[in-house]
């Protein structure tokens, strides 16, 4: 027994010695529409650092991107004079992929640079003028102006979870393609996951909300339910289910 690996006949959960323990997978923790859209319009557009806010808001959701890939974002990061308007994110690795925008966020971005980027194409996008310079905004500085969206647009949302953070955003945009019926490889790209296996892994399966969705919306109506069961054949297919 000491000159080999000890095996228990049982592990803890009770599973066979031969079969491994999986975890219970977890619901996937998104916001809904009505959330996500109080979030993004949370700041006004009264002062020069709530309309960056708004903006910064607006292009974290888009792009789906890390908090990260998102501080590190350059004017010359940005595509939208393309026929297909994109931004080009570096992420792990620095490995750099390229998101499309919506023609909605790409109207948002020409207004945001005309007002903060007139000129030099490699400053940092976001930033934040300190010694009358512009700096970089940390990701620190993100995620607080994302703590304090939420904590306004819960006034007027009872949707809003307590906790806000950038990677739940994140999530948000990816399951907003997924219930849309946009393919699992595009989300791929999109997340920057290397691994199809990792996009999989939170998206592919349907979740409790998505699968009750579906069954109302296949239900019939009281009038067809009753010519339903007044068909003499489709009743005895029904009874006949195992």
């Amino acid at each position: 027994m000491f000159g080999g690996r000890f095996r228990a006949p049982w592990c803890i959960c009770r599973c066979s010695f031969r079969q491994k323990c999986k975890r219970r997978k977890k619901a996937i923790q998104y916001l809904k529409p009505e959330a996500t859209a109080a979030i993004l319009s949370a700041y006004d557009v009264d002062t020069a650092k709530h309309r960056r806010n708004r903006m910064m808001l607006i292009l974290l959701y888009d792009s789906g991107a890390r908090v990260q890939e998102l501080a590190d974002l350059n004017i010359s990061s940005l595509h939208i004079g393309e026929a297909n308007p994109y931004i080009t994110l570096v992420g792990k690795g620095r490995k750099s992929r390229n998101v499309p925008l919506m023609a909605k966020t790409v109207k948002h971005l020409n207004v945001y640079i005309q007002e903060f980027h007139p000129g030099n194409k490699e400053a940092p996008l976001l930033y934040s003028i300190l010694d009358g310079k512009p700096h970089r905004l940390s990701t620190d500085s993100i995620s607080l102006v994302l703590k304090n969206a939420a904590d306004m647009a819960r006034k007027n949302c009872n949707e809003i979870p307590d906790n806000v953070h950038c990677h739940l955003i994140r999530k948000t945009k990816a399951m907003d393609l997924y219930r849309n019926g946009v393919p699992l490889p595009f989300i791929m790209q999109l997340l920057g996951h290397e691994s199809m296996s990792t996009t999989s892994g939170f998206y592919a399966f349907a979740t409790l909300e998505m699968m009750s969705e579906a069954i109302n919306k296949s239900a019939p109506k009281v009038d067809d339910d009753e010519k339903l069961w007044k068909n003499a054949d489709i009743r005895k297919i029904i009874f006949s289910l195992d």
